[in-house]
């Protein structure tokens, strides 16, 4: 199993992929997560991915 944890902001978002050892900013839009689906699929392939947000805000 691999985690994935995203932070979640107005403008973008921020991932962090244990494979890639450094944060990845992405636009918050359609293109944005777009880029991101990309990017996970290249470092996770196959394997169980769980990706892990922190509920904060109204």
């Amino acid at each position: 199993m691999t985690v994935v944890g995203v932070d979640i902001a107005c403008d973008t978002f921020v991932a962090y992929h244990p494979a890639d050892k450094h944060p990845r900013s992405f636009a918050n839009t359609t293109a944005g997560f777009r880029t991101f689906q990309d990017w996970l699929n290249k470092l996770s392939g196959d394997s169980n991915l769980h990706l892990v947000m922190e509920a904060t805000g109204v």
